[in-house]
């Protein structure tokens, strides 16, 4: 008795439309792992700091009903929380080449370290009043209020940490697939 199965029709193995993952590997070639991790960082590094620039400009500006609070500065603590808790463990799974070949410690903080880091970046950009980001919400009220310096200042937080988010899901699902 054999328990071979029939081989698979052609046409139920291939997909009519390519998946996220083959999209990514075509955007983004092999090799360049390092490279969106390193992006990834920097970007972290200076969405931070715009973002506190933008919040002093809200400051100084005195804006009605905006007060700092001790949540506007806390995300500066995402520099070395991030530093410790992704990018060193990425740099070690780009090293030994993936999830698969590193030690499970490495493997499972990067992955789910820096996918948390891509949602707080996304989150950050909207810019809920409160949460200590000048993302899109603070920039849309500022423009409504008349402020053009203000709004611009929220204007580029935003789209640090806009930028922040995609290159950092980039990277995570780069890494993800050596």
């Amino acid at each position: 008795m054999s328990s071979s199965q029939p081989p698979t029709p052609a046409f139920m193995t291939r997909r009519p439309f390519p998946s996220l993952g083959d999209l990514l590997r075509l955007c983004l070639p092999s090799g360049t792992e390092s490279w969106l991790l390193s992006a990834s960082y920097r970007l972290a590094i200076a969405a931070s700091v715009i973002n506190f620039a933008a919040f002093a400009c809200m400051w100084w500006a005195d804006v009605p009903g905006f007060a700092i609070t001790f949540s506007d500065g806390i995300h500066l603590l995402s520099i070395p929380f991030g530093y410790l808790s992704w990018y060193k463990a990425g740099m070690t799974l780009v090293k030994v080449g993936g999830p698969a070949n590193a030690n499970r410690f490495d493997s499972h903080s990067y992955l789910l370290m820096h996918s948390l880091h891509a949602f707080y970046a996304a989150y950050m950009a909207v810019g809920v009043p409160g949460s200590g980001s000048a993302g899109a919400i603070w920039w849309e009220a500022h423009f409504e209020m008349g402020r053009p310096g203000t709004a611009l200042a929220c204007m580029a937080s935003m789209i640090a940490w806009a930028a922040l988010a995609l290159v950092s899901m980039g990277g995570y699902a780069r890494i993800r697939a050596l």
